[in-house]
């Protein structure tokens, strides 16, 4: 009953969610395919971009008065600067054309990502340090190690920011499948 119950409900929930993009399809014509094209493009980038984003920040945040830091931001300012359709040939020169991976989704979320990266990296950051520095202390008087101050503490009181950056993200690119 088990192997049957793995086996099966997996594909009744394909069948449901292919259901649904059809009805969706039939409801909103023929731009469905490219709204459900931008939804998942958006969120793949998103998933990639998202931890080395905010992993960056982090580093930036704690860590980033070095030179290390200086040059960092220093990049992150410069893929800012840079149009999007010069970032969107470089993906396609070395993603479509020499790895030869075709138009595939991974190639457009991978230079989305790229897109996202910078954005994502600043934000953190700023979202970061905007934590009181009397909540740090107050965190290692008490003996909390760095990385538990950083995963208990401080994400959870930066997190409001973070997430509403990333909601927000839309405003920042226009893309499309």
């Amino acid at each position: 009953m088990e192997v049957v119950r793995r086996i099966l409900l997996p594909a009744q929930r394909r069948v449901l969610i292919g259901a649904t993009i059809l009805a969706l399809g039939r409801a909103l014509g023929e731009t469905s395919n490219a709204i459900v094209g931008s939804l998942v493009l958006c969120g793949l980038a998103l998933l990639f971009a998202a931890p080395i984003g905010v992993s960056a920040g982090i580093y930036l945040s704690e860590h980033g008065d070095g030179w290390v830091g200086r040059v960092s931001r220093f990049l992150s300012d410069v893929l800012v600067g840079v149009p999007y359709i010069v970032l969107g040939y470089f993906g396609y020169i070395t993603m479509v054309i020499h790895l030869g991976w075709d138009f595939s989704l991974l190639a457009g979320a991978i230079t989305l990502a790229i897109m996202m990266l910078p954005y994502i990296a600043r934000i953190s950051e700023l979202a970061l340090r905007a934590v009181p520095r009397g909540v740090r202390e107050a965190a290692y008087g008490l003996g909390c190690r760095e990385g538990l101050l950083v995963l208990r503490i401080l994400l959870p009181t930066a997190r409001a920011q973070i997430i509403t950056v990333r909601c927000n993200m839309h405003r920042l690119f226009s893309t499309g499948p």
